[in-house]
């Protein structure tokens, strides 16, 4: 038997930034900040990230391949089981996909493999802010994966309520 309160669900959309993150497209490395908007879904015992898409500008130093967007992208709903203590920890491993926006034209990527993230909470929706912290993401064309395209180190995302 499933109880009330065992079946309810509560879904917020969040700010997400991502200040000073280290990325390199091509040969090319650089700082961006990235924003814009996580969609997070709480159960009794999961918590789902239900979307997630940060886009940060590209610096315009002239060039043809200078200029325009990154946009990275969640490439499917991943769910979370907790991991205990008073502050509840959920892992998360989430695929992402990312769109490269150029004066040249558009180049659109794949992760080599699921990003990873560990989100420490004590209440739902977060209270003020909380952070994921990531590690290397490698994107790669899909029809060449041996090499990656777009590079993104230490993706440190903030999620704000409102």
């Amino acid at each position: 038997m499933v109880t009330p309160s065992a079946s309810r669900s509560s879904e917020i959309a969040l700010r997400c930034r991502a200040e000073g993150t280290e990325v390199t497209l091509r040969a090319k490395t650089m700082v961006l900040d990235f924003v814009g908007e996580c969609r997070l879904e709480r159960g009794s015992n999961t918590l789902r990230l239900t979307g997630f898409k940060l886009v940060a500008e590209l610096p315009d130093a002239g060039g043809a391949e200078d200029g325009g967007t990154v946009e990275l992208e969640q490439a499917g709903t991943v769910t979370a089981r907790p991991q205990g203590g008073g502050r509840v920890a959920y892992d998360l491993m989430v695929p992402l996909s990312a769109t490269v926006t150029q004066p040249g034209g558009l180049i659109q990527l794949d992760a080599s493999a699921p990003a990873r993230w560990r989100v420490t909470t004590a209440a739902f929706p977060p209270q003020g802010e909380f952070e994921l912290t990531g590690d290397t993401i490698d994107f790669v064309l899909p029809e060449s994966p041996e090499s990656a395209t777009l590079v993104v180190r230490d993706l440190s995302l903030h999620m704000a309520a409102g």
